[in-house]
């Protein structure tokens, strides 16, 4: 664990702990480290349906590596292709649900939202869409350097230390909270920022950075609960 996973894991520590005063200042002093090494960075909206950039692994901060991961991902989310209608035993995402209540809310969504865009899948109407976030061909061993990043499963991404830092200053600097909110929005291709109006109170805006969480971390093994307990809800 290198000095950027450390002080990402005293944020995240502190806001678990409630303390946001210090779990944002942990968040701004990687953030603005980063901004000038460059080493961890958030995505291009461009890159995230690339081979290998599916997960956006420019943003891990700290991950785990398994040369076994594709194949144990298979026996949790049915492969992309599989034309079945069983949901057992595998897990399937309510799609339309979270198409018009999350990823195309009218309160902050986008249909051009590359998360929605690139981690669901349907073989044809006849099946269930799928989550397909975490599958790859399982063909390509990580030896191949575009598929290396694949075989990554995220612990600590640059997406939740900016949500960390807006969570702070949803209060004490709002506009602050929404230029990092629209940030990381824009990296996910949702080119229409969300406003700072006169009506946006602190819980409106931590309420759009827990819908945020919710999108990014569909998949992950996150809870809604630990989300909400992590952001105030």
């Amino acid at each position: 664990m290198n000095y950027y996973a450390i002080v990402a894991l005293q944020s995240m520590v502190a806001q678990w702990k409630g303390d946001l005063v210090n779990a944002g200042k942990y968040a701004e002093e990687l953030i603005t480290e980063l901004k000038t090494t460059q080493s961890i960075r958030m995505a291009l909206s461009s890159e995230i349906g690339s081979v290998g950039n599916t997960r956006m692994p420019m943003e891990n901060i700290f991950a785990l590596f398994s040369s076994r991961l594709g194949a144990k991902v298979s026996t949790v989310f049915a492969q992309a292709d599989a034309t079945t209608g069983s949901t057992s035993p595998f897990l399937f995402p309510n799609y339309n649900w979270l198409r018009t209540n999350l990823y195309n809310s009218a309160v902050h969504g986008s249909l051009n939202d590359a998360r929605l865009a690139s981690w669901f899948v349907q073989p044809n109407t006849s099946y269930p869409w799928k989550l397909s976030k975490y599958l790859f061909d399982q063909t390509r061993l990580p030896s191949d350097v575009n598929y290396r990043p694949l075989y990554e499963s995220k612990v600590i991404g640059l997406h939740t230390i900016y949500m960390i830092a807006a969570e702070n200053y949803a209060s004490s600097s709002p506009a602050k909270a929404m230029e990092y909110l629209n940030l990381v929005r824009n990296t996910r291709n949702i080119t229409t920022d969300l406003a700072l109006s006169s009506d946006m109170t602190t819980q409106k805006i931590k309420d759009l950075i827990f819908d945020e969480m919710r999108k990014e971390n569909i998949g992950e093994g996150i809870y809604s609960q630990n989300i909400s307990a992590s952001f105030g809800r």
